[in-house]
């Protein structure tokens, strides 16, 4: 679904829809131009705001995890199989960066000017370029866990977050550009998916589980903040210090125009997990996730706060977990809650809309239940695995990694 609102999210208007496709993140660079992007290689543009989308066109692009622009005009998107592109013209062209890392898959990237950036992924993987992407240096993360979220807030400052390592989420801090990565303790035993730093002291970072940790002095120390939900956070963006949002599983939409200090759930009108955003000031912003989400507010959004017993039916309904393990290699186990007894289809599809698999077809019990997938002559990549029955539906992504 994409959507537009002009009133804070309490009326949206469908634009378009995609059913299948899946988008990563959003980057505007001003209330009218931006760019969209995410698995298959799906890349659209806006000139007005988001009214109407331009599809690239040229090469195929793989997908997509990340983008990152410095202006208007150059842009790095970063994705699956050690993908890394190049943009000079707002996103209507790309070129090809080779990693020389095809097993590896990049999650996020940020760049502090149009030459200097760094990218995170599998593997502890850090990457460092400081001519714009024409080189690219590895860095010593010092792990060797999968790293999903980056943020710089000049040349030399920067932190990265990721998988839980040693029961504790992880937290890399650089003031050196990357030179050297000192750990920090994130206090908290959940892996952190997204970070947002405000200035070299100000940051929030957030994860699996609901969780929302602040700092105040440049990562030394690290507080939980309490956002309400138990849903996982897959990305948290701050524009000053006070005005912040934060998207999830589940359609989960947070927002804050206090630092923090009280987080209110508000209304996305979608049950789709929600994964990028980009606000271009306290007021204006979008976010973008799974199954041709796009929302949009020009007035911060309109917090509508909801109780247990005044949620939506979508929050109500089906839920079924991301996987475990995901990413993996042989197999992953998916387990699923149904409110009420009937048909359940458990079918897994390819990023083009082919079923590659049926998990579960037929009619079940209300309550927990779990389903085993075990792609044995299928290629590494992103897949679907979509849920429907009586109570909802529900689409989880899948990532083989052999």
């Amino acid at each position: 679904t994409t959507a537009r609102t002009t009133d804070g999210g309490v009326s949206w208007t469908e634009l378009s829809a995609g059913p299948y496709d899946v988008y990563h993140d959003v980057y505007f660079a001003d209330a009218a131009t931006g760019v969209v992007a995410g698995a298959g290689g799906k890349v659209f543009r806006t000139a007005d705001g988001g009214q109407t989308w331009t599809p690239h066109t040229g090469f195929n692009l793989g997908t997509i995890h990340a983008l990152s622009f410095a202006g208007a005009s150059t842009g790095t998107a970063v994705g699956q199989s050690g993908v890394i592109y190049r943009t000079t013209d707002g996103g209507a062209t790309w070129t090809v960066q080779p990693s020389g890392l095809q097993l590896i898959q990049f999650q996020d990237v940020d760049f502090t000017d149009a030459n200097t950036g760094t990218i995170v992924g599998t593997g502890g993987t850090i990457l460092r370029t400081t001519t714009g992407g024409t080189t690219w240096t590895p860095q010593t993360s010092g792990i060797i866990q999968t790293l999903y979220g980056v943020d710089f807030v000049d040349a030399n400052t920067g932190t990265v977050v990721g998988v839980s390592v040693s029961t504790t989420g992880t937290i890399l801090r650089t003031t050196d550009g990357g030179a050297t990565w000192a750990s920090q303790e994130s206090g908290v035993p959940w892996s952190l998916q997204s970070v947002s730093f405000v200035d070299a002291s100000n940051g929030w970072a957030a994860g699996e589980n609901g969780t929302i940790i602040r700092t105040e002095d440049g990562g030394a120390t690290w507080g939980p903040q309490a956002s309400g939900t138990t849903n996982s956070l897959y990305r948290i963006q701050f524009t000053d210090l006070l005005h912040g949002t934060a998207v999830g599983r589940l359609g989960t939409l947070l927002r804050t125009t206090d630092g923090g200090l009280t987080w209110v759930k508000q209304v996305s009108r979608t049950s789709q997990t929600l994964r990028g955003i980009s606000f271009t000031d306290a007021d204006t912003g979008t976010i973008v996730g799974e199954f041709g989400s796009i929302l949009r507010t020009t007035s911060g959004g309109v917090p509508v706060p909801v109780s247990v017993e005044e949620r939506p039916d979508f929050a109500r309904s089906v839920a079924l977990a991301p996987g475990y393990p995901n990413p993996f290699r042989a197999s992953t186990t998916l387990a699923l809650d149904l409110p009420t007894a009937g048909p359940v289809s458990l079918r897994v599809y390819d990023l083009l809309g082919r079923e590659v698999a049926v998990l579960l077809d037929g009619v079940l019990p209300a309550g927990n239940h779990v389903a085993t997938w075990e792609p044995r002559h299928l290629a590494n990549g992103l897949y679907l695995a979509r849920l429907v029955s009586a109570g909802g539906s529900e689409t989880v992504r899948l990532l083989l990694m052999r």
